[in-house]
This record gives C-alpha cells, structure tokens and sequence, in this order.
C-alpha cells in the first residue's frame, strides 16, 4: 500500500481462503515496511494484524478485534519502537521494545 498524504489512518484487509490453526506448531509473522518519509518531525507506524474470522471486512478499522498485532512506531530522530499485542478472550498481552539498532534500522 502506498499512502498519499501524510497524519492519515489506512487500513486494508483480506480474509484467508481458509481458517489455519497452528495448535502445536510455530507461527511465523513478517512483512517489510518502508517509510520514505525522514526527519525529525516525522511519525508514523505499519502494523499487520491477525483478525478472527468473524471480523466484517466492510466495517474494518482501527477498532476491529484481533488476535494479534505486531509492527513498527517510528517518531523523529530517536524514537523507534516495535509493537507485539496478544489479544485472547478480552485480555491483552503486549510488548514494546525500543529499537537499538541506528535510525533507518527500522524504516
């Protein structure tokens, strides 16, 4: 997705051809965003979410429910995070760790 102006939320979905449990297996998420946007007054973030399939793709958003959520917050010169939430049964687990790597690591 390429996004056209800036201080905007995009959202898009696509619903698997098929429901997959991984119960006893390792799930691997990842995908690669690239922020062309630079300097200090830059913010911004990508996150891929995991979403139950009762989710209604017409009314998808930023509040839909999900299971799991997982990409980068990157905000001027200094602050670069990467988010992971575990969301099950109304509870929510998450974990936010600051990048250590130099700027550009995680654009």
């Amino acid at each position: 997705m390429r996004t056209t102006q800036d201080a905007r939320f995009y959202a898009i979905s696509r619903k698997l051809e098929e429901p997959f449990a991984n119960e006893g297996k390792t799930l691997v998420v990842q995908y690669a965003v690239k922020n062309e946007k630079k300097g200090g007054s830059f913010c911004g973030g990508g996150y891929i979410k995991l979403l139950p399939s009762s989710v209604d793709q017409d009314k998808f958003g930023g509040e839909s429910p999900y299971h799991i959520m997982f990409g980068p917050d990157v905000c001027g010169y200094d602050v670069s995070r990467v988010h992971l939430i575990f969301h099950e049964d109304g509870e929510s687990e998450s974990s936010s760790r600051r990048s250590t790597e130099p700027r550009g690591a995680l654009d």
